[in-house]
């Protein structure tokens, strides 16, 4: 005798056999408050992109700082490993033109 299941059911028929089989990971224990520790004041430095401009500030939110003034960085922003520099990306359009027409504007 065959059986018959849908496509997506012997994933489904696999599933239940490995939970019967190795059953439900074990809840996890909650860290007691007097072992949890202080939440201390935030340290380091947050770049950020406003009005298409590279920003710098303190983890707390004072000293903004504007880095780089470039109008169309669009905020994928990295910081090298040293933390003295930053990446950034920035937007624009390239327009495209050939001989036969073909092209036209592009977001880049």
């Amino acid at each position: 005798m065959t059986m018959h299941t849908r496509p997506g059911g012997r994933w489904l028929i696999a599933a239940l056999l490995l939970m019967m089989t190795f059953g439900t990971a074990p809840a996890a224990d909650k860290l007691p408050p007097e072992k949890a520790g202080q939440i201390g004041q935030p340290t380091g430095k947050i770049a950020f992109v406003r009005s298409g401009n590279l920003w710098v500030m303190n983890a707390n939110g004072t000293g903004q700082m504007k880095v780089s003034e470039v109008g169309n960085a669009d905020g994928r922003i990295s910081w090298a490993p040293d933390n003295r520099r930053l990446i950034f990306t920035r937007t624009g359009k390239v327009s495209l033109k050939s001989p036969d027409n073909l092209g036209g504007v592009h977001k880049v």
